[in-house]
């Protein structure tokens, strides 16, 4: 099979889902944990009077794990928020996947991906995320309960090895 034609109708599960597994990867929440480690020895450092620090530099040392603290309540908040977003249209998103790389229809929107500018692909336990070979940020995911049979989802696996090599986990 060497072209696949998959629709699907995301809810906010769906899109919250692939959201958090986009933002906290493996690299996200081991600099989230050195930057944790970093602040907590500031507040300590400074409260503790282990590092004296003039008033009018005082900020300067407190600013960074404050900016820590406020990255660790906005992104779950901004991650619901963006998933509720996504959601509200719940219109059916249709995908074609073939030997040229992916396209992606949502409504009169349609957008094709190549797989030369596809980096990656990594399967989570209900989908499957490829991400941009140039920006992290941007992915794109495919439900497997879109596969309407376990021949189907074989054949995408194949397409998908063969153009971006072994499916990482």
């Amino acid at each position: 099979m060497t072209r696949l034609s998959l629709t699907f109708k995301p809810d906010y599960d769906d899109y919250r889902t692939v959201s958090q597994a986009a933002t906290f990867n493996k690299p996200t929440v081991i600099l989230i944990i050195l930057m944790g480690l970093v602040s907590v020895g500031t507040l300590l450092a400074v409260g503790l009077g282990w590092v004296t620090v003039s008033s009018e530099r005082l900020l300067l040392y407190l600013l960074p794990p404050a900016m820590f603290v406020f990255f660790l309540i906005y992104t779950p908040i901004n991650l619901k928020r963006t998933a509720q977003k996504a959601a509200i249209d719940l219109e059916e998103i249709h995908w074609r996947v073939g030997k040229a790389g992916i396209s992606v229809s949502k409504g009169e929107t349609t957008t094709k991906y190549t797989w030369e500018g596809l980096g990656y692909i990594e399967e989570l336990e209900g989908y499957f995320m490829f991400f941009s070979r140039t920006n992290r940020a941007e992915y794109i995911f495919i439900p497997k309960t879109a596969f309407t049979d376990p021949a189907e989802e074989d054949a995408f696996r194949e397409l998908a090895v063969e153009h971006l090599g072994p499916i990482k986990s």
